[in-house]
């Protein structure tokens, strides 16, 4: 079994689960390493093997290749491999979207976290551009699968969280989560088309 130290950065910000984080150790496959990999590689053999499949639909005008998206060449297969956000690319998993925005932040947490006004200004400025989104009336992926936006609900996390143990307020954050979540449903758009 793994032993984690709780001071662990993707411990304390709760990233280790959802990024498939683990310590290697001797014994351990490739597969306990990167899910992700795994994942990606049983995509391209589907779509090796189904690739006349691709347009078909499956629910409300969504085709599987909505869901899953060939690479067309070497370097979109690095960024799908990396999941750098610089190399804007077309993922093969279209939902690994979320792992590309967790790594953004696991790396910017370290910077982003040490300081109350820091957090205090990053939530401001991700509000900011969450209203300049909804002014300029952005389309639903804007809010919802870039950095950019999902640097609010990360921020406002860290909000909450710092200003508990600053100011050892206790169960509020319950009823402010719940109205955030509604919130962001209601002026996100819709869900199905």
């Amino acid at each position: 079994s793994v032993q984690r130290l709780p001071d662990e950065p993707c411990v304390k910000w709760g990233l280790c689960h959802s990024l498939g984080h683990t310590q290697v150790h001797r014994g351990q496959s490739a597969a306990d390493i990167s899910p992700y990999l795994v994942v990606l590689a049983l995509s391209a053999i589907a779509i090796f093997l189904f690739s006349s499949h691709l347009a078909d639909p499956i629910f409300h005008g969504l085709t599987i290749g909505n869901v899953v998206n060939p690479a067309a060449d070497l370097f979109e297969w690095f960024g799908n491999v990396t999941l750098i956000p610089v190399f804007d690319v077309t993922l093969l998993v279209s939902q690994s979207w979320s792992l590309r925005v967790e790594l953004v932040f696991y790396v910017a947490m370290v910077f982003l976290v040490r300081n109350f006004a820091v957090i205090v200004v990053w939530f401001v400025l991700s509000l900011l551009y969450v209203v300049y989104l909804l002014y300029t009336n952005a389309p639903f992926h804007e809010y919802y699968t870039t950095v950019l936006g999902a640097s609010l609900t990360l921020s406002a996390g860290a909000l909450i969280y710092y200003s508990m143990k600053k100011y050892r307020i206790r169960g509020w954050h319950v009823p402010v989560a719940t109205v955030a979540f509604f919130g962001h449903m209601v002026f996100s758009g819709d869900f199905i088309p």
